[in-house]
C-alpha cells in the first residue's frame, strides 16, 4: 500500500515523533523533530486547507506569499518613511511555549487536532543518534546542550504546518500608526519615529503576549536602535541607505559557504589538470593545451546563486554582492575564455535575461559529469 493510501488525518498511526536538542547561537537549545512519514503527509495535506482559511493581519509575515523577504521589504519601506527607531525582539522558546489548548482554536475537527497536532497525545521518542553527541558536549562543560533536555511541547518544530499555525495563533498583535509592529515567525520588530515610541510599544507587546490565548508567552529583552543601522531577518537596515543590505552574521555565513565552494572547485580543477598531464604523458603538443579551456566554475556559480536567492531583497547591483562575485573571479579566469569570464561577471543577471539563461544552460550541461575530486 502506498503512503497516499495510508494517509488518514484521524488515524495517522502510532509511529513516534523523533526529537533531539539542537544548540542555539544565543545559548541554550531548541527541540527539533522528525515526523514519521504518515504524520508528515497529513500535515502537508492540512497545510493548504489552513492557508485557504487563514485571514492574515497585515503586520504578520512568515506565511505563503508574505514570507521573510516581504517582511524585510516592509521594514525598509517604513524606515525610508521616517520610522528610524527600532526595537528588535523575539519570543522566548516560542514553539515549546505555545499552549497546546490553543491548537483547538484552529478550524479543524477536534479529533484531527488531537491525533496530529497535540503533542500531549502523540508518541515521541528521543533520537538515539544524537544522544552521544549531546553527552560528549555535556562532558566538555558546554552549556549549549545537556543530556537532560526535555522533550517537545507546544508546536512541533520540524512540521511543515507549525509556521502557519504560529502565525494563526499570533494573528492580531497590536500595532499603531506611530509605532508599527511586524511579526515574522517568532521574530518581532517595532518601528517608530521616536525612541519613546519603541519603548512604549515594546512594553505593550510584552503585556499582550503574557495574556494571549497561545501563551502566556515571554519576549526576550528588546534591543533598541535609535536612528542607527540594525540587523533583522538576516538583512541589514541602515537609515542612511535606501536599499537593504546583508547582516553581519549573513556575511560570515556567505564567506564560509564560498570558501568551501572555492576550495572544492580548486581541487576539482587541479584534478582535471592532473588527469590531463597523465593522459598526455611526454607529448609536448598535448601538454600545451589548457585542460580547463571553457570550463565554468560550476561549484562556485551554484554557491553564488544560492547567496543571491537567499538575499533576494539585496539589489543585484549592490557592492556587497559584487564583492563576493569579484572575489571568486579568479576561478572563472582559469577557463581561459572571455565567454566564461563575462558570464561570471553577469552571474546576478535578472531571471529571464539572456545571460541568466546562458548561465543555467552551462550548469545544466555539466550537471552529472562532475566527479568528487580524488
Amino acid at each position: 500500500m502506498s503512503l497516499a493510501e495510508r494517509v488518514n488525518a484521524r488515524d495517522p498511526g502510532n509511529a513516534p515523533v523523533m526529537w533531539w536538542p539542537s544548540s542555539k547561537r544565543s545559548g541554550g537549545h531548541r527541540i527539533k523533530c522528525e515526523l514519521p512519514p504518515e504524520l508528515k503527509a497529513v500535515h502537508y495535506l492540512l497545510k493548504p486547507v489552513l492557508e485557504q482559511l487563514y485571514q492574515r493581519s497585515e503586520n504578520v509575515f512568515g506565511v505563503k506569499h508574505f514570507g521573510r523577504d516581504a517582511a524585510a521589504g516592509e521594514v525598509k519601506r517604513l524606515q525610508n518613511e521616517g520610522y528610524c527607531f527600532a526595537a528588535v525582539t523575539d519570543v522566548v522558546d516560542c514553539y515549546q511555549s505555545v499552549n497546546p489548548d490553543a491548537l483547538y482554536e484552529l478550524p479543524l475537527p477536534k479529533e484531527v487536532i488531537r491525533r496530529t497536532l497535540d503533542l500531549r497525545e502523540i508518541p515521541t521518542e528521543r533520537d538515539r543518534k544524537y544522544r552521544v553527541a549531546a553527552h560528549v558536549l555535556y562532558s566538555l562543560g558546554t552549556t549549549l546542550i545537556t543530556h537532560n533536555a526535555s522533550g517537545p511541547r507546544g508546536l512541533i518544530q520540524g512540521s511543515p504546518l507549525s509556521g502557519l499555525i504560529l502565525a494563526w495563533l499570533l494573528n492580531g498583535i497590536p500595532t499603531r500608526d506611530d509605532a508599527r509592529v511586524l511579526l515574522c515567525f517568532d521574530n518581532l520588530i517595532v518601528l517608530a519615529k521616536t525612541a519613546d515610541g519603541t519603548r512604549t510599544m515594546a512594553d505593550t507587546l510584552a503585556a499582550h503576549f503574557e495574556r494571549c490565548s497561545a501563551g502566556p508567552l515571554a519576549l526576550c529583552e528588546p534591543e533598541y536602535f535609535d536612528n542607527i543601522p540594525f540587523d533583522f531577518l538576516g538583512y541589514r537596515f541602515d537609515p542612511d541607505c535606501p536599499e537593504i543590505g546583508i547582516s553581519e552574521r549573513g556575511h560570515a555565513r556567505i564567506m564560509a559557504h564560498l570558501v568551501k565552494a572555492e576550495t572544492a572547485q580548486e581541487r576539482l580543477f587541479n584534478c582535471l589538470c592532473r588527469d590531463h598531464r597523465a593522459k598526455t604523458g611526454g607529448n609536448s603538443l598535448g601538454a600545451s593545451i589548457n585542460p580547463l579551456l571553457g570550463e565554468a566554475p560550476a561549484l562556485v556559480w551554484r554557491a553564488l546563486l544560492n547567496v543571491r536567492s537567499g538575499y533576494s531583497m539585496v539589489p543585484a547591483s549592490s557592492l556587497e554582492l559584487a564583492y563576493y562575485r569579484e572575489a571568486s573571479r579568479w576561478l572563472a579566469e582559469w577557463s581561459g575564455t572571455n565567454a566564461i569570464i563575462e558570464l561570471h561577471d553577469n552571474l546576478f543577471a535578472d531571471v529571464g535575461t539572456p545571460d541568466r539563461a546562458q548561465i543555467w544552460g552551462v550548469l545544466k550541461r555539466i550537471e552529472g559529469r562532475e566527479a568528487e575530486p580524488r
